[in-house]
């Protein structure tokens, strides 16, 4: 998770997707490139070439990442979300497993 640059303390969640581009060479060290998406939309965000020294690796699966995005920070377990649809009567939709069986939405 990098500090995000107008913050001092503050981090964001980010997925590396390559390391130590050839754009690094502007940085003067060694970095990721990290996708730092836009909650709670992950398909927008925003590249940032991170130094190494200041990404932290987190004990998160993508999928738990990406649900506490798209819910803003309010369900990171799958039962979160199961009570937030309860309480605000939503139904979640069925998806299909890459077998094509039908599912949950939030496995």
């Amino acid at each position: 998770m990098p500090q995000t640059p107008a913050s001092t303390g503050s981090t964001s969640i980010g997925f590396v997707t390559a390391g130590n581009p050839a754009a690094a060479t502007v940085t003067g060290g060694d970095t990721y490139n990290v996708f730092l998406p836009q909650s709670p939309t992950p398909a927008a965000g925003r590249v940032a070439l991170v130094p190494k020294e200041n990404a932290h690796e987190l004990d998160n699966s993508v999928r738990r990442a990406l649900r506490l995005l798209m819910t803003t920070g309010m369900a990171e377990e799958k039962s979160d979300v199961e009570r937030l649809a309860a309480e605000t009567d939503v139904d979640l939709p069925e998806i299909g497993d890459r077998d094509g069986a039908t599912q949950s939405s939030e496995n």
